[in-house]
């Protein structure tokens, strides 16, 4: 498992609420986007990756990203890679999962969706060869109970 440290300055670091109760944060999409090109550029098929993320909101913007990537870089991989929320990738299985933690804002003292041990489970299961998670590390510590807690 490789975990990339999201250290964003400011509110970058943190999500934006969509109106709809989900998170997005496009510091994470850019962070994203350049793991993706570099397991590509590195001759890894995109049939072979999955991004997942918590939010529908963010999952979107990935989409967007890819999509974009697509048209950009045509013949890359790009077409091939799977987007999806945690949730929709219960049950399924890819050889390398970048997870991408949108994390709530600071003024909100718990994790979200995240914190839901069986979400976290499938989660961090999905991968069966490389897990890459991106997110700002020193937001997720444990309590004495072992949970996830802001």
């Amino acid at each position: 498992m490789f975990i990339i440290d999201i250290d964003l300055s400011g509110d970058a670091t943190h999500s934006t609420n969509d109106g709809m109760h989900s998170r997005y944060n496009l510091g994470h999409v850019v962070m994203v986007r350049s793991v993706l090109c570099s397991l590509l550029g590195g001759d890894i098929a995109g049939c072979r990756i999955g991004i997942i993320t918590p939010y529908q909101s963010q999952r979107v913007r990935l989409e967007r990203m890819v999509r974009e990537q697509v048209r950009l870089q045509p013949n890359r991989g790009f077409q091939d890679v799977t987007v999806s929320t945690i949730d929709g990738m219960q049950g399924k299985e890819k050889d390398i999962i970048i997870l991408d933690m949108v994390v709530r804002t600071p003024q909100i003292k718990h994790v979200g969706f995240i914190s839901d041990l069986r979400r976290l489970n499938v989660a961090l299961s999905r991968a069966r060869d490389g897990l890459i998670l991106i997110g700002p590390g020193r937001t997720y510590v444990k309590n004495s109970k072992g949970k996830l807690i802001q």
